[in-house]
């Protein structure tokens, strides 16, 4: 487990060969042992990643984001996050705007599904939107500006959320 407080990741780029397609600043692989993270008060902005969450990819993994700025993020699915594998994420607080829409790179990396947020999976794979957290601006080129969800994956997005302005 780990915790991050008050940090800031940004101008991070995910797309030579031997860099990892996924999570431009935060790629949390679960898939062998079970991973938590918690970020508070961070910054995540103008990330890249070639494929999958320009800022954080998490698969198999507890991510927790109270009070956080995810922004102009660019990945293919999630621009600024991608959730798949019996992850739970929790997005309290904070702000998801402007990713997905290319603003991070000048290499025409832009979100095609889920600008704001991509996540897929089971039901045991859930996104949480919460507390006051704004979703605004995000873009994807084919559906979900704001956030995708897709083969049974939950999404929710509750108590005082704003959700508004995202394009697909």
């Amino acid at each position: 487990n780990a915790t991050f407080d008050g940090n800031s990741a940004g101008y991070v780029r995910a797309l030579s060969e031997d860099a990892a397609p996924a999570g431009g600043a935060l790629r949390l692989d679960g898939s062998r042992r079970r991973v938590a993270v918690v970020l508070e008060r961070s910054r995540l902005v103008r990330n890249i990643a070639a494929s999958r969450g320009g800022a954080v990819s998490a698969i198999g993994a507890d991510l927790t984001a109270t009070d956080c700025v995810f922004g102009a993020n660019d990945g293919r699915y999630g621009g600024a996050a991608f959730v798949s594998g019996t992850s739970d994420v929790r997005i309290e607080g904070g702000a998801v705007e402007a990713n997905g829409c290319g603003a991070a790179n000048t290499t025409s990396v832009e979100a095609v599904q889920g600008g704001g947020v991509f996540v897929q999976g089971g039901s045991d794979t859930a996104v949480t939107v919460t507390a006051a957290a704004v979703v605004r601006a995000n873009c994807a080129t084919q559906f979900g500006g704001g956030a995708c969800a897709r083969d049974g994956a939950a999404l929710r997005i509750d108590g005082g959320a704003r959700v508004w302005q995202n394009t697909a």
